[in-house]
């Protein structure tokens, strides 16, 4: 008898912990497709990883924007002997904006070349208001886009922004890279 009971226990706990994760997961809308009638177009919104850049809508010119280009190889060498442990990234961007569509691939390609982790960089996509529909970002400030924010994370686990790139970089990307991470 209380075996039956033991194993009836472990049952409804196993059922109460997968209904909670389907919960979880259904609030957790990553890679949104939205269609935009300011574009006339479908755009990404909200929270979202870089296998978004391979759905057909996107994946042409990320994929173009990122073979074409050649970040300089002297300051990849320089960023791949900086440790980066202990710094992550928000990308803001807008899938309907030309300099995201530039910009961001060109960036994932010098992280690619430097090895930075996809998991240390969090893609939030935006609608042409610069606004994330049930998601608030004001603190973020962003005026436009696509903007880079740095952080590093101090020895107190807190999070301190260390720069931005915005719109366009200064110099070039992984130069304006180089000076916020050096």
């Amino acid at each position: 008898m209380q075996e039956n009971f033991y194993k009836m226990g472990k049952y409804i706990f196993l059922m109460t912990a997968l209904l909670l994760l389907n919960f979880i997961t259904m609030g957790q809308d990553v890679n949104r497709l939205e269609f935009s009638e300011r574009t006339n177009s479908m755009i990404l919104i909200g929270p979202c990883n870089r296998d978004a850049f391979a759905m057909p809508e996107f994946q042409e010119w990320f994929d173009t924007n990122y073979e074409n280009y050649n970040p300089k190889p002297s300051i990849i060498d320089d960023l791949k002997s900086l440790s980066l442990e202990n710094v992550s990234l928000k990308i803001v961007l807008g899938t309907w904006c030309s300099d995201s569509k530039l910009q961001v691939p060109e960036f994932y390609r010098i992280m690619d070349e430097i090895g930075f982790p996809d998991d240390q960089v969090t893609l939030l996509m935006v609608n042409r208001d610069k606004k994330i529909p049930e998601l608030d970002i004001e603190d973020l400030t962003i005026e436009r886009v696509p903007t880079f924010i740095f952080y590093k994370t101090g020895s107190d686990r807190s999070k301190k922004e260390i720069g931005r790139i915005i719109e366009t970089p200064k110099r070039s990307l992984e130069e304006d890279l180089l000076d916020i991470l050096h």
